[in-house]
């Protein structure tokens, strides 16, 4: 047997597999690449909410961007998109209230703290014991 052709033979060996490899893992971060964006999005849009809830008075881009350490562009972009998802009105009230509110009871501090304070006593409960987690 030739030794030239044995080396081929070998490098073919090795380099197909990583080759396939490589290729893979090319596709696989192309594929993960292609979420973060619409994640990111989505983060930035949660945040946006939670800060715009806790503003008093009308949602602008300039208390957003006060509330946020961001530029005032990008936050009319977050207000744009916070208007989008109808959680905020082209006035700058908000249109959604939290889970657990309700427009009888909109006080969602005063849910928690009901929330809390039962979960306090069932803890408190004889026969009962808390897991930690």
């Amino acid at each position: 047997m030739n030794p030239g052709f044995g080396f081929f033979l070998a490098s073919v060996l090795t380099a197909g597999p990583l080759a396939g490899l490589v290729a893979w893992l090319l596709a696989r971060s192309r594929a993960r690449g292609k979420e973060i964006e619409p994640a990111l999005d989505e983060a930035w849009l949660s945040v946006a909410a939670d800060v715009a809830a806790q503003i008093k008075g009308p949602v602008t881009a300039r208390a957003l961007a006060e509330a946020l350490p961001i530029a005032e562009p990008q936050a009319e972009e977050l207000l744009a998109l916070l208007e989008a998802h109808e959680i905020v009105r082209n006035d700058g009230s908000l249109t959604r209230m939290r889970i657990g509110a309700s427009p009888d009871n909109p006080d969602l501090a005063a849910i928690e703290a009901e929330a809390e304070a039962e979960a306090e006593a069932e803890a408190r409960a004889p026969g009962v014991t808390r897991e930690k987690v």
